[in-house]
C-alpha cells in the first residue's frame, strides 16, 4: 500500500454520484447520491492522473434537503485521510473545492465517518442536486 496521506477522500474521486432525480421544492433542492470511490481516480492539484493511492477504495453517500447536506465515507486501503471535500469539476480534472465535509475518517483502513453540514449555501446545494458531476 502506498501512503499518500494527501489523498484524502476526495483523492478517491468519482464522478459516478447516482440517485434518483433531485427535485426543487420551496425549501430548497433535495437529492440521494452516491458514489463509489477507487483511489486510481484522484487528480492532482495539477491535473495529473492517478494521483492517489492505487490500491485505495470506499464509498460516499450525500443527502441534500434544503440548506443541509448529510454524508457517510467509507475508506479503505488508504492512508489517514486529511481532507474530505466536493470539487466542482467533471471526472479527471482538479477543480476548486466547494464543499469540506467535517468530521472526516480517522482511519484509512478501515475508516468511516458521517455528518450533516447545515446553513449551506442554497445555490450551491442546488448546483450539486442538479448536476451530480461533481467529483468527491
Amino acid at each position: 500500500m502506498t501512503t499518500r496521506s494527501v489523498l484524502a477522500v476526495t483523492g478517491l474521486c468519482a464522478a459516478v454520484l447516482l440517485s434518483g432525480a433531485p427535485a426543487a421544492f420551496a425549501t430548497g433542492p433535495t437529492a440521494k447520491l452516491y458514489a463509489v470511490l477507487a483511489g486510481g481516480n484522484e487528480v492532482s492539484a495539477s491535473n495529473e492522473a492517478n494521483a492517489g493511492d492505487d490500491n485505495g477504495s470506499g464509498t460516499a453517500s450525500v443527502d441534500i434537503a434544503g440548506t443541509s447536506l448529510c454524508f457517510g465515507i467509507t475508506v479503505r486501503g488508504i492512508g489517514t485521510p486529511t481532507f474530505a471535500h466536493i470539487h466542482n469539476a467533471p471526472a479527471g480534472v482538479n477543480g476548486p473545492i466547494v464543499l469540506f465535509f467535517d468530521p472526516i475518517p480517522t482511519s484509512g483502513s478501515p475508516g468511516s465517518s458521517s455528518g450533516c453540514l447545515s446553513g449551506v449555501d442554497r445555490a450551491l446545494l442546488s448546483q450539486i442536486a442538479a448536476n451530480p458531476n461533481f467529483t468527491m
